[in-house]
């Protein structure tokens, strides 16, 4: 499905649902250092996340005791380890990080989560400094309130880091 499209669907429904969305936000103090064997994923904002490539691969491997995951969502962030580790590019950035984009499927989900645990490295495309802090939002779905998604910034709220579907509802 085309992304811009996506976007503006979710964000459509959001805006018809606003009274009854239940919205979280919290600052996420994220890593501020480039781990030696890492993964870079660039998105279409210039943005870079940086994993530490050693956990994607223990994750790939299903291996317990990953990032405080259940069995369950080993399982599952496993599959999206694997695909990720796939989509990488040969090429390495000036970090000697593998390469990537920011843009595939249900590889967005273990990007966020990532983030969310701290573990990874957030670079804003016009700044030299890793950022200290994301913004990450998410707007629950429920009875009410159709769809909800995860929102991910830097704290100037510019630019976005990442936006992805949640959860979708039936009422």
């Amino acid at each position: 499905m085309n992304r811009p499209f996506l976007l503006s669907v979710i964000l459509t429904l959001g805006l018809l649902f606003p009274s009854y969305a239940r919205e979280t936000q919290e600052t996420i103090t994220v890593d501020r250092t480039i781990p030696l064997n890492c993964i870079s994923l660039t998105n279409e904002f210039g943005v870079r996340v940086i994993l530490p490539k050693e956990i994607v691969s223990r994750l790939a491997r299903k291996e317990p005791q990953v990032l405080d995951m259940s069995e369950v969502e080993i399982g599952i962030y496993g599959d999206r380890a694997i695909e990720l580790l796939k989509s990488l590019h040969s090429a390495k950035d000036e970090f000697g990080c593998q390469k990537g984009t920011l843009t595939r499927g249900e590889t967005l989900y273990l990007v966020a989560r990532s983030i969310k645990s701290g573990m990874a490295t957030i670079l804003s495309p016009k700044s030299t400094k890793p950022e200290p802090k994301v913004i990450y939002s998410q707007t629950h779905c429920g009875r009410r309130h159709p769809v909800g998604f995860i929102n991910i910034n830097t704290p100037a709220g510019q630019p976005v880091v990442l936006m992805l579907l949640a959860c979708m509802s039936r009422g």
